[in-house]
C-alpha cells in the first residue's frame, strides 16, 4: 500500500510529539523551557490547524521566559478536561482529554508543566491518528 505525502507529514508530526513526550518525562524541571520551545515549533508545523482544536497557542510565544506551569495550563483552553495530581516522590502524573477525545492521554513528569505537556503530546497524536486515516488509501474519510 502506498502512503501519499499527507499520510506521511501526519505520521512525521506525530513522531516528533511522541518523542517530545518522552523527552517530557525523562526531563528536569530546568528542561520545561526546552520542552516548552520545542512543543511550540511542532505547534506551528502541524499538518492541519484543526487539530489544534481547543488549545490556546497565543502564549507560546516566548515560552521560556514565562513560568512553564502557567503557560502549559494556559494552553488547554475551556473545553479541555485535565487532572493532575502527584506522587510521595516528587513525581507528577497528569491526565488531558481534548475536546473530541474519546478517551484521556496520560503523561508523568518532574512538573506540572512537563507531565501536563506530556500529556498533551499523547493526545495529540491520537488526534492525529485519527485525522490520518482520511489520507491513508481504501480508508474512507472519518467524520469530525
Amino acid at each position: 500500500m502506498s502512503v501519499g505525502p499527507k499520510a506521511r507529514e501526519y505520521a512525521a508530526w506525530q513522531d516528533g510529539l511522541e518523542d517530545l513526550a518522552i523527552a517530557c518525562c525523562a526531563a528536569t524541571p530546568d528542561g520545561a523551557g526546552q520542552c516548552l520551545t520545542d512543543f511550540r515549533d511542532l505547534i506551528e508545523g502541524a499538518p492541519a490547524r484543526e487539530l489544534q482544536n481547543g488549545l490556546l497557542v497565543g502564549g507560546l510565544s516566548n515560552p521560556r521566559n514565562s513560568d512553564p506551569d502557567h503557560v502549559v495550563l494556559n494552553l488547554l483552553g475551556p473545553d479541555c478536561s485535565f487532572m493532575i495530581s502527584r506522587g510521595q516522590g516528587g513525581m507528577f502524573i497528569s491526565s488531558v482529554c481534548l475536546p473530541g477525545g474519546e478517551e484521556e492521554a496520560t503523561a508523568s513528569g518532574s512538573s506540572i508543566a512537563l507531565a501536563t505537556l506530556g500529556a498533551l503530546c499523547i493526545a495529540l497524536v491520537e488526534r492525529a491518528a485519527a485525522r490520518q486515516q482520511d489520507f491513508l488509501p481504501g480508508i474512507l474519510p472519518s467524520t469530525p
